[in-house]
């Protein structure tokens, strides 16, 4: 087995176990869609005014600025890569995880596991590997949104024991 097919086993295929509902090619690429069209819409609104695009965010990314829009209930989907480095000890990112999917189940916010953490930065376009993004409008890619929302019901779904 050479090192790339070792490295490809390794990081698509083992999830952490906070990881609750199917993976599936379609619900990648419905967030990818949604994500593209949240940074384009981001984009121009930061290229017409800074000031305005930083008081009306579509997206935030990092678990810390997740957790501190989740907190004041302004975050209406999350997005979780389910490739997460476990964290045993206390404080840590399994701790981190855990805290925020009981805020987003206080405020009944929809959580998704999606791709993969570099998989997650290029749909955000970003250099580096993205754990987390909240999304806090996604209004004007409404066709994006409810798609993502049929498909990760029906995800979950599947899941669920019978």
């Amino acid at each position: 087995m050479r090192f790339k097919d070792r490295f490809l086993i390794c990081s698509y295929f083992v999830f952490s176990s906070y990881c609750d509902h199917a993976l599936s090619p379609e619900l990648d690429e419905c967030v990818k869609q949604l994500l593209s069209d949240l940074v384009r819409f981001q984009d121009k609104q930061h290229a017409k005014d800074p000031v305005k695009a930083k008081a009306r965010r579509r997206y935030v990314i990092g678990l810390r600025e997740v957790k501190k829009f989740l907190v004041v209930r302004k975050v209406t989907l999350l997005v979780l890569a389910p490739d997460l480095e476990a964290s045993e000890s206390r404080g840590g990112l399994n701790d981190l995880v855990s805290e925020l999917r009981s805020l987003a189940d206080a405020s009944e916010t929809p959580v998704v596991f999606t791709m993969n953490r570099r998989r997650l930065g290029r749909a955000c376009v970003r250099k580096v590997q993205v754990s987390c993004v909240g999304v806090l409008n996604y209004q004007g890619s409404e066709v994006g949104g409810y798609c993502f929302f049929f498909l990760s019901e029906k995800s979950v779904a599947h899941c669920l024991p019978s």
